[in-house]
Order: structure tokens, then sequence, then C-alpha cells
């Protein structure tokens, strides 16, 4: 019979809050659609330059009423100016660092 230590004890509940966390994540994105768009699109926009290209596909994929989490000051700002409700958790990570 195998001895438990609190650092095995540890690393099986890590293992299992992953699985649950996979399917969660798993559970939520599967009804969801998902939008692709070709990168020589994506440097056609007009904002592409400031952006760059994960945040020009990131707007671009996110027409209302779509929710974007972010930690990017310029996407914040450029989805809100469009229309898109976004929260930036920059200020609620600084926080946390504080406390």
């Amino acid at each position: 019979m195998g001895r438990s230590t609190p650092s095995n004890s540890i690393g099986l509940e890590r293992h299992l809050l992953r699985a649950l966390g996979r399917d969660a994540i798993k559970e939520y994105v599967q009804p969801c659609n998902e939008v692709s768009l070709d990168s020589c699109v994506l440097v056609d926009e007009p904002e592409f330059n400031r952006l760059g290209l994960t945040d020009i596909a990131i707007g671009l994929a996110s027409s209302p009423p779509a929710f974007v989490l972010t930690a990017d000051l310029p996407l914040d700002v450029h989805l809100s100016a469009v229309g898109v409700e976004v929260e930036n958790f920059t200020h609620t990570r600084q926080d946390s660092w504080s406390k």
C-alpha cells in the first residue's frame, strides 16, 4: 500500500481541477460559432497598424452582442468605440497584487 504525501494530494487535486476546468470550457465553447478570418483580410483593416493582427481579429470577430474580457487598453478603447461590451481587468489584477 502506497503512502500519500501532501505533495501527491495537491498534485491529484490540481489534476482534478484541470480536468473539471477543461470540461467546463468544453461545455461552454461547443455551442459557440467559431469565427476565422484570413490574415490578408486583417492586414487591410484601417486599425491594423495601431492594433496588430491579434487585436484586429478579436475586434472583427466580436460584433455585438459580444463581450470581450481583456487586459489590453488599446483593444479596450477600440472595442468600446465600435459598441462592443468590453471589460478591462488590468485594474482588478493590480488591486489583487497589492493585498
